[in-house]
């Protein structure tokens, strides 16, 4: 499955902690089909890659690097995931939360697999999420797991093989429909330990349904010039022995 402009817009702004993406805000996530493609789902991406490509010429258009995108309907699912990660979240927050889940995002990392736009030359590389489950521990603890090597890696495009992996991952505390979430890109090895702070106030804010709030690191000004006015959300991810 490929992104659109605007959800690669989205997903760019998890690092950074801005305005959420509506996929962490409360849209359900891109789906995964675990069926096995056949033989000619490649021809078909193709095919449909080049009839787009013909449909701009005919408007008229700008061509974007992601103006057209190719249908990922049958990524499949890893049936032996070993590469297993458990994150913990803990959060000071005002008041209880409506729910709390996991967020994950998943990318192609090797682009030479995927073919070239017709038009552009660029790639349009695919992508997917997903979400698992956090239980809460106590008062202030959530713990969760998830799979790195949850898709599988293959052919997808009669390129060679392509790989996906973990590029996103947060909890993901909702109240009033607007979202909290620390968000952050993962790196390799994945062991790391990170605060984000969010303003007491936009617990409480009505007008921020459906959207994210903002996040702040230790070092913004805002924090410490207030840090009371705040509540902190920590995350640890780690790889799991079990």
């Amino acid at each position: 499955m490929v992104a659109s402009p605007m959800e690669k817009r989205a997903l760019a702004s998890i690092p950074g902690n801005k305005r959420l993406s509506y996929a962490i805000a409360g849209v359900a996530p891109f789906g995964i089909s675990v069926s096995a493609p056949d033989q000619s789902a490649a021809r078909r991406r193709g095919a449909a890659m080049r009839r787009c490509a013909v449909a701009v010429l005919v408007a008229g258009l700008a061509v974007l690097p992601a103006a057209c995108s190719s249908p990922m309907d049958d990524i499949k699912l890893n049936p032996h995931p070993a590469q297993r990660y458990e994150l913990i979240a803990t959060v000071d927050a005002p008041g209880e939360f409506d729910s709390v889940e996991g967020y994950l995002s998943y990318e192609v990392t090797n682009v030479e697999c995927v073919p070239k736009n017709p038009i552009e030359g660029a790639r349009n590389v695919p992508n997917t999420s997903r979400r698992f489950a956090l239980t809460r521990v106590d008062a202030h603890t959530w713990k969760g797991s998830f799979y790195r090597d949850l898709l599988q890696d293959e052919d997808y495009f009669g390129l060679g093989v392509c790989h996906w992996d973990v590029t996103n991952a947060s909890p993901v505390f909702r109240v009033h429909a607007a979202s909290f979430s620390p968000a952050f890109v993962l790196a390799d090895p994945i062991e790391v330990t990170l605060t984000r702070y969010f303003k007491r106030s936009d617990y409480f804010n009505q007008a921020l349904r459906n959207v994210g709030a903002l996040g702040f690191s230790s070092t913004d000004a805002e924090v410490g010039k207030a840090v009371q006015s705040f509540f902190p959300i920590t995350v640890t991810i780690k790889r799991s022995r079990s």
